[in-house]
């Protein structure tokens, strides 16, 4: 019965074509590949990437250059990339030698349907929504869009411990962008199509174990925790960055472990029952807790005296991180005191898990090494005015306030050059009420 409005739908597609150019406009610049221009206000260079071909293009050029010059050198990358393996065939011609030549490239820049001038420089001419045009090809330029630069997953994985993903993000807010948790469906199995013999008709590729995978939506926040139905199977993390209405490109990434099944009942999940909340307001709760850092659990002296009944996989910082990570956020506090802290583990694990808990830290480290002491506070109840980073040894020599404990500890040379040559650090945080 719709045939007969087929007519009618063609010749509204005709009067769309001719009179709508908006419309045809905004459909190429879907169809168009990106140019995504990166520019930061503290550099004085930027960087100009796009697909050309089958690689990716990456120009480092700096703000002051004209476009002129990053035009050039556009040029330049495309004939030498999109021409790469073609040879000169000599024409064949009748009585002539000459040899064919392929037409050269030219490149250019247009804001507003409009030719921007080569002399203009490089700060001033990429514009968000300019076209640059290489040759047949076009891209639609987006300055700093959100980007996610990286993901990292743990690579022991537990049901039961929650997984907080270590996400490098670039124009992108985490509050603003979307997640999303798949878990390897093992009951569903693909096929490869077969010939009349039985036969596979390719061989599998190195990408076929992942392609082939069916995959569950498991969650849609930031943060999961396993459940023993995901034992066995591995999991799949995606994160659509966004930021002030923007949106980037999706990155995902697999876990390349398998979920494992947990420990069982932690001896801290038992003081986790007088925690479920936080304090109430006029009062607050206080956790102080040694981390053990990582570079003190894999020495000998921690493998064969301080913890020989532990096996050396529970030493392991990608193991222990997700019970430390359970374990402190179960314990709702107010103000976390830690020690031992390793600096990677404060900034990629305990500043994103304990945001979410609305907590921020402070890091004070120990000179050159790669540990120290971290402070964490509940926003809703302090904020900060002050932080003091003191290193101990120093502080006994030269403060006039330790004139008397460094004359004492002077009676004993040995003793005073072990305490002023040790690296210990006192963190002093000054915090208000905001309640």
């Amino acid at each position: 019965q719709n045939l007969k409005f087929l007519p009618n739908l063609m010749f509204l597609r005709q009067i769309c074509g001719r009179f709508c150019p908006v419309r045809l406009t905004v459909c190429r610049r879907l169809a168009m590949e990106r140019c995504v221009v990166r520019t930061v206000p503290d550099d004085d260079k930027m960087t100009i990437s796009y697909q050309l071909g089958k690689g990716q293009r990456n120009l480092y050029r700096n703000k002051t250059e004209t476009l002129g010059g990053a035009l050039s050198r556009i040029v330049f990358n495309a004939n030498k990339h999109l021409n790469k393996g073609k040879r000169k065939k000599k024409a064949k011609l009748e009585g002539a030698g000459a040899e064919s030549e392929s037409n050269p490239i030219t490149a250019q820049l247009v804001f507003n349907q409009e030719k921007v001038e080569e002399d203009v420089p490089n700060s001033e001419a990429w514009q968000e929504g300019a076209i640059l045009e290489i040759g047949e090809y076009r891209f639609l330029v987006t300055v700093n869009p959100p980007m996610v630069k990286s993901i990292v997953l743990p690579t022991s994985i537990m049901a039961g411990f929650p997984i907080f993903p270590r996400l490098d993000l670039d124009f992108a807010s985490r509050q603003d962008s979307s997640y999303l948790w798949h878990r390897e469906d093992q009951t569903a199995t693909t096929t490869q199509p077969t010939t009349a013999s039985g036969d596979s008709e390719r061989k599998p590729g190195k990408n076929d174990q992942q392609t082939n995978l069916n995959w569950v939506e498991a969650s849609q926040d930031l943060i999961y925790t396993p459940v023993n139905s995901d034992i066995g199977s591995r999991l799949k993390f995606t994160c659509v960055p966004r930021q002030d209405g923007k949106e980037g490109v999706a990155m995902e990434m697999m876990t390349s472990c398998q979920v494992e099944a947990g420990p069982g009942l932690c001896p801290f999940e038992n003081r986790h029952l007088y925690t479920q909340k936080r304090a109430q307001n006029g009062s607050f709760r206080v956790v102080s807790y040694n981390i053990l850092a990582d570079v003190y659990a894999k020495t000998e002296l921690s493998l064969t005296v301080l913890y020989p009944y532990c096996p050396p996989y529970a030493l392991e910082l990608d193991y222990r991180r997700q019970l430390l990570l359970k374990e402190l956020v179960g314990y709702n506090a107010d103000l976390l005191v830690l020690q031992e802290t390793g600096k990677s583990l404060f900034h990629d694990a305990l500043v994103p898990a304990l945001d979410l808990s609305s907590m921020d830290g402070v890091f004070t480290g120990k000179g050159q090494q790669s540990e120290g002491e971290a402070m964490f506070y509940c926003r809703d109840k302090f904020r900060l005015l002050r932080q003091d980073d003191i290193v101990v040894g120093e502080y006994l020599s030269s403060d006039p306030s330790c004139a008397d404990l460094h004359t004492w500890l002077s009676h004993s040379p040995a003793v005073l050059n072990k305490v002023t040559s040790r690296s210990t650090v006192l963190q002093v945080v000054l915090l208000e009420s905001v309640e």
